[in-house]
């Protein structure tokens, strides 16, 4: 995919890591010593490594998306965001969909192979969020709050074709779920400054992360709307998006997608859902140092 669709917004490190005060679950104080290992580890690289003009690839910018008020909400909404996309040695990296990871495998093509390429990694990143007073639908859920994900991705290009795979665990007191998505992707250059590219993807989430954004507990159905409702774990959405970028000029580019998705399964049947479909569109101006 040229860009990335459905962007995150940001918390510092700090508050990803250290913010939170309950005692942390067996799983949950790995994943924190992974995510801890991560930052220590590229800021060692980073640091050992004399500081070269050709180490960095980066790329900034700012624009806004347009899109549901929350997964399965009739409401839509303006969200300005920044573009981010700085690459250190092709070793580290932070995206602002990816947030602050790393490669373990990094391979370009291979000497007659079909194999284009494969990476694969682990990162860092804001986890999905939602707050109570973005819809009136939403009264008596309570927020979900903003919190990190840790995980793994991968992505590997045969001809043409992308193929792409990301899990990811809640590593605070946000949804406290784990989720991933599968992806296959094209990109052709139309023009010297026109390419475009296209994606389809599916999503699935645990019971947790099911419950967290579709369920209504007890204790949520008697201070909302709804009767009580148990979202489990599987496959959550499907959608398909387009995305294109043109060259202004050396440094400066536009960048847009639009993307389809669909909620399936038991997200579906939530009656927190107004919507099962929703098209989300976004718009950036970036620049290339």
């Amino acid at each position: 995919m040229l860009i990335p669709t459905g962007l995150l917004r940001h918390a510092s490190p700090a508050d990803l890591l250290f913010g939170q005060r309950e005692v942390p679950s067996a799983a949950k104080t790995v994943a924190r010593i992974a995510v801890a290992t991560l930052l220590i580890s590229g800021l060692c690289l980073v640091l050992s490594s004399p500081a070269k003009a050709g180490d960095w690839d980066v790329t900034v910018g700012a624009g806004a998306t347009y899109g549901p008020e929350y997964p399965g909400a009739d409401e839509y909404s303006i969200s300005p965001l920044p573009y981010v996309d700085v690459t250190w040695r092709d070793r580290l990296f932070l995206r602002s969909e990816q947030g602050l990871g790393g490669y373990v495998i990094n391979w370009a093509e291979r000497e007659d192979s079909l194999i284009e390429g494969l990476s694969v990694g682990l990162s860092v990143r804001p986890s999905e969020s939602r707050d109570e007073d973005d819809d009136n639908r939403l009264d008596g859920l309570g927020d979900i709050d903003l919190s990190a994900e840790v995980g793994l991705f991968a992505t590997l290009e045969v001809g043409f074709l992308e193929f792409g795979a990301e899990l990811y665990q809640d590593v605070g007191n946000g949804h406290e779920g784990l989720r991933g998505e599968v992806s296959t992707g094209v990109g052709h250059q139309l023009t010297e400054r026109l390419s475009v590219g296209a994606e389809t993807f599916l999503q699935f989430g645990d019971g947790q992360y099911l419950e967290s954004f579709f369920g209504v507990t007890g204790r949520q159905a008697a201070r909302s709307r709804f009767g009580r409702y148990d979202a489990g774990a599987g496959l959550y959405g499907a959608g398909v998006s387009l995305s294109s970028r043109y060259q202004l000029t050396e440094s400066w580019s536009l960048l847009g997608f639009v993307e389809y998705s669909r909620l399936v399964g038991d997200a579906a049947d939530s009656p927190i859902v107004e919507n099962e479909g929703a098209v989300e569109v976004g718009g950036f101006i970036a620049y290339r140092f």
